[in-house]
């Protein structure tokens, strides 16, 4: 038969003290109390999630504008490139046709 006998817990030392008092006052600055709270509220925490996944969305759509603008001014600048040029020439002419033709 297995021994059942709990050994008793060892005597805290000043240093486990100290060790102790340094982690809860780093749980008490992050707030930690706060975050455990807010894993009970599902409501507030869902709604969170959602704007900052359209925060980050927002956030890309207009990142990737400004480079994109960037690019082109830059190869505008340079010359551009022969086959964006004519592709974008055909989008033009097809935007003022239809405009023209919707009067």
């Amino acid at each position: 038969m297995p021994n059942t006998k709990t050994k008793p817990a060892p005597e805290l030392t000043h240093t486990d003290v100290e060790q102790i008092s340094r982690f809860a006052a780093w749980l008490e600055r992050i707030n930690f109390d706060r975050y455990v709270r807010s894993r009970d509220h599902k409501h507030p925490l869902i709604i969170n999630y959602f704007l900052a996944g359209l925060s980050q969305g927002f956030g890309f759509v207009i990142g990737s504008t400004v480079l994109i603008a960037l690019v082109l001014s830059i190869l505008t600048f340079l010359g551009g490139l022969p086959l964006i040029g004519n592709f974008i020439g055909k989008i033009v002419q097809y935007v003022q046709h239809y405009m023209a033709a919707r009067g």
